[in-house]
């Protein structure tokens, strides 16, 4: 990943506060039987649906009902499921590459393994494009839980990023967000100007000092442990045609390589101390990119452990971003800065 748009992916992390989350997708099981969990904490249902639910790059087909919960060992549409709720045909359990199957040219586990380097080259060619990039105006989606102590806080947002300027003194950047915490939804509105992030929630108006601009300085020089020409930071690349002609994209990072990045950004942001030891777990993308060759959604998902004063705090992490202009000029004007209380980093 090259430094302009490593710099605004940092950002966007940066600004959400470092603390997003995701759902992990997978199955669940309580007393009536199995559901698929999506990533937005959605469920499968009333549907067929191809998933490769063990990991080895191979999709068998299942039918949720319309509660969501899987079938097995019955006949639907006239198909027939084994105990395992998987599509049979003569007995014979029925599989395709790891792709969703609405409108989507999938690959067989045989060649997944010669297509990888395909579309790694598709990956970073989309990267060198987008890399002189320092604007970007996107729509965001953000899921997060905090776990410590046996609690666990769950929070949502989705709203819209502006960044403009990421490459000089000079950056600023906007979210207008709706925020979903504890029950309530509250309108939140954050932007950084000239050394401090303004913070407005529901009315309650809050200023914090912080060297953002340092930060992403810092993390446009880490970027270049990623700027290799093979992208050896990227492992497990696999992809799959979509039937509108773009292309998705799914790797895992080198965790060693994403821990070195994300602590250079804290100790040039001046939060390491207030937010003690971090260590980055998993680590996982997906690129969407259009015929033209430019990354049109970009999303991370990660877990990272933190220990701050003694305490043990588990963060697992997701964000999505559906880039409305990459490279383009951005322009908007920052709220008032007036009514703000200065507030200590936490």
């Amino acid at each position: 990943m090259k430094k302009g748009f490593a710099t605004l992916i940092l950002a966007g992390i940066m600004a959400a506060g470092l603390s997003i989350s995701a759902f992990a997708a997978g199955w669940t099981e309580d007393a009536q039987g199995w559901r698929w969990l999506n990533d937005d904490g959605s469920y499968i249902a009333n549907t067929w649906h191809w998933l490769d639910g063990n990991g080895d790059g191979v999709s068998e087909c299942y039918y949720f009902n319309p509660a969501g919960y899987l079938m097995t060992n019955s006949y639907i549409d006239g198909y027939q499921v084994n105990g395992d709720g998987c599509w049979i045909v003569d007995g014979v359990v029925q599989t395709k590459g790891a792709a969703a199957a609405s409108g989507v040219q999938t690959e067989t586990a045989s060649d997944a393994s010669a297509g990888a380097e395909d579309y790694r080259a598709m990956l970073k060619a989309a990267f060198d494009k987008a890399e002189p990039a320092t604007e970007m105006d996107a729509d965001i989606t953000m899921n997060f839980a905090i776990s410590a102590e046996g609690l666990t806080l769950d929070m949502a947002m989705d709203g819209n990023m502006k960044i403009k300027d990421a490459d000089s003194e000079d950056m600023q950047y906007l979210m207008d967000m709706n925020m979903s915490l504890l029950g309530q939804d509250m309108k939140t509105v954050m932007f950084y100007d000239d050394g401090y992030i303004y913070t407005d929630m529901e009315g309650m108006k809050t200023r914090q000092a912080s060297d953002y601009a340092a930060a992403l300085e810092a993390s446009k020089s880490s970027t270049e442990l990623l700027s290799g020409d093979d992208l050896d930071y990227i492992e497990n690349v696999t992809g799959v045609r979509n039937a509108d002609g773009t292309v998705t994209i799914s790797y895992t990072m080198s965790g060693d390589k994403m821990n070195e990045i994300f602590n250079r950004s804290l100790q040039a942001a001046g939060t390491e101390e207030t937010t003690g030891s971090i260590t980055l777990g998993s680590c996982i993308g997906d690129a969407v990119i259009d015929a033209e060759g430019n990354i049109i959604r970009q999303s991370m998902s990660m877990d990272m452990d933190m220990v701050s004063e003694g305490v043990n705090i588990d963060y697992v992490i997701y964000m999505a971003l559906d880039i409305n202009s990459m490279g383009q000029p951005v322009e908007f004007t920052l709220p008032s800065k007036e009514g703000y209380t200065d507030v200590e980093a936490a």
